[in-house]
């Protein structure tokens, strides 16, 4: 049964579009909206949400190749350093979980130690000064 449902699904969607940058970015903006809906009870974020999730929606069920692949082309060409930014921040986020990251006290270069290996002495790899931190 469930694998009929799902073949038919993948008819379905044979020759459509599908879900891209824009449309994951659509579609989250879309749900935000709703929740914030909940809360505020405003006509005009209710029609934002609700006009968001259409847009993605028919983005995803659209047979046009061309056109939805150049809507998100242009949608990665001006979002670019916003994602590289977040990004980039995220990935710190990530490492400090595992890691503590010093700062050197001659030229600034920033070192990334292991956590939990009591006190170390750091060598810096740039200008060669030594510094003792905890980690």
């Amino acid at each position: 049964m469930l694998a009929k449902i799902r073949n038919s699904l993948c008819n379905f969607m044979r020759g459509r579009y599908g879900l891209d940058t824009l449309g994951n970015f659509l579609l989250i903006i879309g749900v935000i909206l709703a929740f914030i809906n909940l809360f505020l009870g405003n006509t005009v974020v209710c029609l934002c949400a609700w006009l968001m999730l259409v847009i993605a929606y028919a983005r995803m069920f659209s047979k046009k190749y061309e056109k939805r692949n150049a809507e998100n082309v242009w949608f990665l060409e001006r979002t670019t350093r916003i994602r590289e930014w977040l990004n980039k921040h995220l990935a710190r986020i990530r490492i400090r979980r595992t890691h503590h990251i010093y700062t050197c006290p001659g030229c600034k270069q920033k070192i990334k130690i292991p956590k939990g290996k009591g006190e170390v002495t750091i060598t810096c790899p740039k200008c060669r000064i030594e510094f003792t931190k905890k980690s």
